[in-house]
């Protein structure tokens, strides 16, 4: 754990920031790499981010408001970030205040975190070690009352003075809110609401235990940097009349997607029951769902971590390995082909389709829309639209000329080419293939190491997220398949197997 945390704190250095953003900027610059070749470079400047590259006002997110911003935009940064921008801004200047705010989130400050919790009560104020407890509807009009003396009473004011959401009180009894104030010391900015609302899960999780209700953090937010309100969340799911904001469109599509689910599974859950097996796997996938599923964001579920989630789908694994009653790792080499076939795929049609999916100041916006609906077409069910390869690639000329940088071009034409040329497309799918099977090995590390308790870098962890998510999700449709048509598992993973291959 030592030498984890000497390796952690060299590798997050102002010094190595900064090194890994200029190589990222090199690579992004040069006519020679195209759009994907620049992930690596990018995957490891969020590794060195560690938490600030996830926070939703995090550096990565002031990076992308930097690089995307017009001049006259520049005052909201400088107001709150402590810079002061040049009269004139070019290339240059972007790129310099960009790479100032790469390592803004590394530098030491003694740093405080507020956030507010709904479905909550406690008298007035409660101090448990750093974590301070506050009944809102007593707390805030106190912050703004000048004869009242609270000790945090100045601090609170600037909060709510800056977020809208932290100041909202009581609106009746079913709705009670609490603040809760976190002294982290002297820390790096980077990833201090993580660390806050850690500390205080584990207290509400010791309350929860002893047979307590659960309280919904809202998702308001403020970081107050040596006495100083640096960052305030831009609003919560709190409604002021006491109740979440509804999610009339989740409910909508939660609909359709049940109807056409009941449309395929109705006859057969007539004759046969799921197996037990496959009961579970869908019951622990929904879990690993929580990590920023809607219920999260809007119906008051307590999300599951990125940690936990790599579990849980480490189990719909085994589970689907034991209806199949094959080992799971020979059921996790199977569906790795189904994965190198499929984003090999999902590759080539991204970058094709990247010049219509971000605006270009250089084209209207409808000749962006004209482009894209011209080489797709809507599905079947008319929910999603399907891209014509062929005419794509005859249009590849056009797709170039709305590309936003040489990257994104030199990607359009290795994808083109790819689709003409079978030697050209066999020479990406081998290097494509042998990227997909290094990913599927740390994928079994970052497993294992999960299985046994072992520390893994938030950096690791994140880099496998997305294929351990898909190798479970193509579990479960195997699993679904294997129950609605009657037969093993392992006979259509060969089926599979063989389709994916031709």
């Amino acid at each position: 754990m030592a030498i984890t945390e000497k390796f952690l704190e060299s590798w997050g250095s102002s010094s190595l920031l900064r090194s890994a953003f200029r190589d990222l900027c090199e690579a992004a610059a040069s006519e020679r790499s195209p759009s994907w070749r620049l992930v690596p470079l990018a995957e490891i400047l969020v590794s060195m981010l560690g938490e600030g590259a996830t926070s939703s006002f995090g550096t990565v997110r002031n990076i992308t408001d930097l690089l995307d911003a017009r001049t006259h935009e520049v005052e909201l940064f400088s107001k709150y970030d402590e810079f002061t921008p040049p009269d004139q801004l070019h290339q240059a200047h972007w790129l310099e205040l960009a790479e100032t705010a790469v390592t803004r989130g590394t530098e030491l400050a003694d740093v405080t975190v507020w956030l507010q919790y709904r479905r909550a009560r406690i008298n007035w104020r409660l101090p448990i070690g750093p974590v301070t407890f506050f009944h809102s509807a007593w707390a805030i009009p106190r912050a703004r009352d000048s004869s009242e003396d609270i000790p945090e009473r100045e601090e609170l004011l600037a909060v709510i003075e800056r977020s809208s959401a932290l100041g909202s009180e009581d609106p009746g009894e079913e709705e009670l809110l609490v603040l809760a104030r976190i002294e982290l010391g002297t820390r790096a900015i980077s990833g201090a609401i993580p660390a806050a609302m850690e500390q205080v899960d584990a207290l509400l999780n010791l309350m929860v235990s002893e047979g307590g209700a659960s309280w919904e953090h809202t998702g308001a937010a403020a970081v107050v940097v040596n006495g100083e309100v640096r960052r305030t969340s831009s609003g919560s799911k709190y409604s002021p009349r006491g109740h979440p904001h509804s999610d009339r469109y989740g409910v909508s599509i939660s609909e359709e997607i049940l109807e056409d689910w009941g449309a395929e599974l109705d006859p057969v859950m007539r004759s046969r029951r799921m197996s037990p097996f496959l009961v579970e796997a869908l019951s622990t996938f929904r879990d690993a769902s929580m990590t920023s599923h809607r219920d999260v964001t809007w119906g008051g579920e307590r999300a599951v971590s990125e940690r936990i989630a790599t579990a849980l789908e480490d189990h719909v694994l085994e589970l689907v390995s034991s209806l199949a009653s094959m080992e799971p790792d020979t059921v996790s080499d199977q569906l790795l082909q189904f994965a190198i076939h499929d984003w090999f795929s999902e590759r080539v049609v991204s970058a094709i389709m990247s010049p219509t999916q971000r605006r270009n100041e250089m084209h209207s916006f409808d000749e962006q829309h004209d482009l894209a609906n011209e080489i797709t077409k809507l599905s079947r069910n008319g929910n999603r639209r399907v891209v014509l390869i062929q005419e794509a690639v005859r249009r590849e000329a056009d797709l170039r000329g709305f590309a936003r940088d040489p990257a994104e071009e030199l990607g359009i034409a290795q994808a083109c080419r790819s689709v003409r040329d079978p030697a050209f497309k066999a020479k990406l799918f081998s290097e494509f293939e042998q990227e997909m099977r290094v990913l599927a090995k740390r994928h079994r590390r970052v497993r294992n190491a999960i299985t046994h308790g072992n520390p893994v870098l938030p950096g690791t962890l994140a880099g496998v997220r997305k294929y351990s998510r898909y190798i479970a999700q193509q579990a479960i449709g195997v699993a679904l398949e294997s129950y609605k048509a009657n037969k093993p598992v392992v006979q259509l993973l060969s089926k599979y197997a063989a389709s994916s291959a031709t």
